[in-house]
């Protein structure tokens, strides 16, 4: 069931670096920087505003600064700290759980089936959120690609879980 768990790992692994390559080509990076640029351009220019509305900034979904609005074409609803997050957590969990085959030491299931979960909780952010708007560089991720990604992200997490269990062996 481990090698199992390991095969599943793996198939998973190499369709999350398939979605991140094509989210990071797609300019999910440049588009994170830029929202990040422009929310610290509208804040400044909310400040100095005279006219608007009556809380003195822009209206609600309005460009104050001509920049994009949350979740149009030009923006990203991925925050880089929970796409790499995500990224590095399961890839720390996979590098213990092939450590764990080679020195079979238990524990290491138990903190592999953490890491697996904080991860799992990471990609589950980012599915909802791709659910709710494919816009901007999320629109290049294909759902042939972002389901079997966590199909299979399911089958390793059961896996995992039944192998600290101690069950099949």
């Amino acid at each position: 069931m481990a090698v199992a768990a390991l095969i599943t790992w793996v198939i998973t692994a190499i369709l999350g670096f398939t979605m991140l390559r094509k989210w990071v080509s797609g300019g999910g990076l440049a588009a994170a920087r830029a929202g990040a640029t422009e929310t610290a351009g509208t804040a400044d220019t909310a400040e100095t505003a005279t006219g608007g509305t009556a809380a003195g900034g822009a209206t609600p979904g309005s460009t104050a600064a001509g920049g994009a609005t949350p979740g149009s074409t030009t923006g990203t609803s991925f925050p880089p700290g929970v796409v790499f997050g995500h990224f590095l957590v399961v890839l720390a969990g996979l590098v213990l759980w092939i450590i764990y085959l080679a020195a079979d030491k238990d524990v290491l299931t138990w903190v592999s089936f953490v890491l697996l979960i904080v991860g799992a909780v990471l990609g589950d952010v980012m599915f909802l959120r791709w659910r709710k708007s494919r816009s901007g560089p999320e629109a290049r991720l294909p759902r042939q690609l972002v389901y079997p990604h966590g199909a299979f992200a399911v089958i390793t997490i059961i896996l995992v879980l039944l192998t600290a269990l101690g069950v099949g062996s």
